[in-house]
């Protein structure tokens, strides 16, 4: 796994302990490719954990989840009493979006945030949100609102007007 901290001045500092995210990419994509944002959502307090697989499935976010989680309670880690424990959340893109909603059905995750993905949101347990384009062809921007609208938990949705996938060819506007 590739795990992000805060920076080694603010990382644990004064007690703080810090929340918990773990990361699917997208179908084929790499870590590395979404190193920039994952440094950067560490940069505001967040420790991310993200599985270096090309195809993040939700038993590799859990097993992730499972190893950071264990370095927080190993007194031999320099994580160990830096992570909350108790504040963890899931996200990801496209597939791996797909994984942190199956992820997020776990009781310990206390939210969910997914990119330009779609899955059985009813088994999630805490809040959650949704980005995708209103053109994209992989996940159907009505069929995300319907799931947003009809969610059983607080739920956040946004489309972003005019964006598809690379691969998807554009749908004409009605």
């Amino acid at each position: 796994v590739a795990i992000f901290r805060p920076a080694t001045d603010k990382y644990g500092q004064g007690g703080v302990r810090h929340p918990v995210i773990v990361w699917g990419n997208g179908h084929t994509n790499t870590v590395d490719i979404w190193q920039s944002f994952l440094a950067r959502v560490a940069s505001y307090g967040f420790v991310v954990v993200a599985p270096e697989q090309t195809e993040v499935t939700a038993d590799h976010m859990n097993k992730a989840l499972d190893y950071v989680l264990g370095l927080a309670n190993d007194p031999t880690s320099g994580d160990c009493g830096k992570i909350d424990a108790t504040k963890l959340g899931s996200t990801g893109y496209s597939r791996g979006g797909m994984g942190a909603i199956s992820v997020g059905s776990d009781t310990r995750i206390t939210s969910t945030f997914v990119f330009a993905a779609n899955g059985n949101v009813k088994n999630l347990k805490a809040p959650w949100g949704v980005i995708g384009g209103d053109m994209d062809m992989t996940f159907d921007w009505e069929a995300i609102n319907g799931a947003v609208t009809g969610s059983t938990q607080p739920a956040f949705g946004a489309a972003l007007a005019g964006i598809e996938r690379s691969y998807a060819r554009r749908r004409p506007r009605a």
